[in-house]
């Protein structure tokens, strides 16, 4: 099999990459198939060792280059590249260019190629917003309340309409908060600082945000979180993101009924609850966990206040696709895909004896 990963050098397309290769994916006659090729594609190439891999430089805006890239061809294609809520909605027309021009561009490659491609997009919870239910599932009406939700319930609407005319057989997967983010993974500045427990600077994204109450404050580092710690997300690990990713492409065209798209089941928490889980892991590790400092901001709050809290799918759970058990999970599975985590930490903030 020959596959594209657009947005492969992102904190979710690094694993997926990795994984792909790893365990390999089955084909449209629901067989396993060895993957002969997997092109990696993002702004700057992406690093990936594995003789199989392809790395190139790919601006999803760019038509031209989209259609040079899938002349070829590509029997699976996953379509994660975006900018997230902060950027779309504080730079509107750089994030309709890459989540909905560019998402567009990538559609229309794969329709002039005539493969008929499996294409995966990558949707989220933001396509839903507004008044919501305590949960939401597949079948709620979609009102996006923001422009990255609008571009991505927009993408969905697409993917189902290639899928009805054959251009492409898609499958839209909707992701809930994809945990933990490394400081270095979200380039944001936040892993800088004067000092072990130096207050960092709030992050640009939600994600980021939330994500450094568990990186961050495991490094020792203090934060300051711009939502309110009775927050409530629905939230998931990156490894439950690639298990759906992957399941969600094995699945059969039968799997999806009427619409393509399904949300991926997550854990409902909220912020305190995910920083209990944090210092429970310091004191494992026998480390001080940095303090949090609550200063709530409006553009984050508003965004994450109108977002699903409980997010489940019997579609999803029907493929076998699961949310993470607890908090506890989420942060130990952190900690274990963090090499010399614990022994880096208890330098940083040795308490002296």
């Amino acid at each position: 099999m020959r596959i594209l990963v657009t947005g492969a050098a992102g904190f979710i397309g690094t694993r997926l990459s990795a994984a792909l290769l790893s365990r390999g994916l089955t084909d449209s006659s629901g067989r396993p198939a060895a993957i002969r090729e997997l092109t990696l594609a993002d702004r700057s190439p992406p690093v990936c060792s594995d003789p199989r891999a392809r790395c190139i430089a790919l601006d999803v805006a760019d038509p031209s280059a989209l259609e040079s890239a899938l002349r070829e061809g590509f029997d699976s294609v996953f379509a994660l590249a975006a900018t997230l809520t902060v950027d779309a909605e504080t730079n509107f027309a750089h994030g309709l260019d890459v989540n909905l021009r560019g998402l567009l561009a990538l559609l229309e490659a794969c329709r002039r190629s005539g493969k008929a491609p499996r294409l995966v997009f990558a949707s989220s919870l933001a396509a839903f917003g507004g008044p919501l239910p305590e949960t939401v599932d597949d079948h709620l009406q979609l009102t996006p309340q923001t422009s990255y939700g609008t571009q991505k319930a927009i993408g969905e609407l697409l993917v189902n309409d290639y899928s009805r005319h054959g251009f492409i057989d898609g499958r839209s997967l909707r992701l809930p908060i994809v945990m933990v983010r490394s400081s270095a993974a979200r380039g944001d500045g936040s892993g800088t600082g004067s000092g072990p427990r130096a207050a960092q600077p709030a992050a640009p994204t939600v994600s980021g945000a939330i994500a450094a109450l568990v990186a961050d404050r495991l490094a020792g580092r203090d934060v300051t979180c711009p939502l309110a710690p009775d927050t409530r997300i629905a939230a998931v690990s990156v490894d439950r993101v690639v298990d759906a990713l992957i399941a969600i492409h094995d699945a059969p065209a039968s799997a999806f009924g009427h619409t393509r798209s399904m949300n991926l089941p997550a854990l409902s928490l909220t912020l305190a609850e995910l920083a209990e889980a944090t210092d429970r892991a310091a004191l494992r590790l026998g480390v001080r966990s940095g303090a949090v400092d609550w200063a709530p901001e409006p553009r984050f709050q508003t965004a994450v206040d109108q977002w699903p809290r409980r997010f489940v799918s019997q579609a999803a759970e029907r493929l076998g696709i699961r949310s993470d058990a607890s908090a506890d999970e989420i942060v130990d599975g952190y900690i274990g895909q963090t090499p010399g985590l614990a022994k880096a930490v208890a330098a940083a903030t040795e308490v002296p004896r």
